[in-house]
């Protein structure tokens, strides 16, 4: 379903508040060096404050964060995805990755009653290039959407990328072919 009515993906909400976790996610190859918050800076704030607009005060974002890198079980390049979120061959499912994701956080965060994770991999990550994204629903986790390291070398407005996917939980398409390039943020992420 692609038009109105919109339903949101499970755990989002027409009206009310959404728990989202921010962490970061490091590997044996690849540790984290310094806050993995810091990659973030005040795109957090912003999101908040353009969904708020966007909702007209009806949805608010709840952050939750954690300060250190969450080592995963296996080297960075069983974690490799395609472009928009394909697998790729030799690494883990998607959705496999996101349940070690939902497992590694949730030794810190409770996830139960969180509608998406957002989360970055160190700056110096070699193997990984790509985003990651998983929808809300899938074996009854949150959605999971991960910053891919092509962006750290441009100066790339994170805070579009967490309103992007959080429009698609909230059961917007977005990404039509007959697109007026880049005048929505539903359009691509950035």
């Amino acid at each position: 379903r692609i038009t109105y009515p919109v339903f949101p993906h499970v755990g989002s909400v027409k009206s009310g508040l959404e728990k989202i976790a921010v962490v970061g996610f490091d590997f044996s190859d690849s540790p984290g060096q310094g806050n993995p918050l810091d990659i973030w800076g005040n795109n957090l704030e912003k999101s908040i404050a353009f969904f708020d607009w966007y909702s007209n005060g009806k949805v608010k974002f709840e952050f939750t964060t954690y300060d250190k890198w969450i080592r995963l079980s296996q080297p960075s390049s069983a974690y490799v995805t395609g472009e928009h979120f394909t697998a790729t061959a030799g690494a883990l499912s998607v959705s496999d990755m996101a349940k070690e994701f939902n497992s590694a956080i949730n030794k810190y965060i409770n996830l139960n009653g969180y509608t998406a994770v957002f989360f970055v991999y160190p700056k110096t990550i070699e193997k990984i290039t790509e985003n990651f994204g998983l929808a809300a629903g899938m074996g009854g986790l949150p959605a999971f959407y991960g910053v891919g390291p092509s962006y750290y070398s441009i100066d790339y407005p994170y805070w579009t990328y967490i309103i992007h996917e959080m429009l698609h939980e909230q059961g917007l398409q977005g990404h039509s072919p007959k697109e007026p390039w880049r005048f929505g943020v539903l359009l691509n992420s950035n």
